[in-house]
């Protein structure tokens, strides 16, 4: 996937069990992912990033809408600047942005979709981004709070 792209109403797998892997390997030349967008695709359980690469990616955007069954979301060390969540995120336990380039309103944003969800027993990490961004504790202080009461694992800066 390079540039703007977008994964819409895909099913890839009859038998509900679908996972979207992506390996990139960035070598400092040519084009990247610059937005993705993953919409509709309701067997989608599992969405990750490999990023073996040690350069620099260009931002990115990422926009999840209409998922129900993603259950978890990986995308690591890629500059993602902003990750837009609409519909809400209903079973996700394990949400990893970690070494990104994300803003304060991202995270908040984050945290409180993955409160919304009501679910016990998850996994946020959003630590090491390269802004050093903190969620905003006037904004998401409740619903982070909210998670830990509900044993959530948080891996990243409290909200300030």
């Amino acid at each position: 996937l390079l540039g703007s792209s977008t994964i819409d109403n895909v099913n890839f797998d009859i038998l509900g069990n679908e996972y979207i892997i992506l390996k990139s390997n960035y070598n400092n030349v040519g084009s990247s992912i610059s937005s993705l967008s993953i919409l509709n695709c309701v067997n989608i359980q599992r969405i990750q990033l490999e990023n073996t690469s040690s350069h620099t990616h260009p931002s990115c955007t990422i926009s999840l809408d209409n998922n129900p069954n993603l259950n978890l979301f990986e995308f690591e060390n890629h500059r993602l600047i902003n990750l837009t969540i609409l519909n809400g995120l209903p079973l996700v336990t394990i949400l990893r942005v970690r070494f990104n380039d994300l803003t304060s309103t991202a995270l908040d944003n984050i945290i409180i979709a993955l409160d919304n969800n009501g679910l016990s027993n998850g996994e946020l990490r959003y630590d090491a981004q390269t802004s050093g961004a903190s969620p905003n504790i006037g904004v998401s202080g409740t619903a982070y709070n909210d998670l830990i009461l509900k044993n959530w694992v948080i891996t990243g800066n409290v909200p300030i």
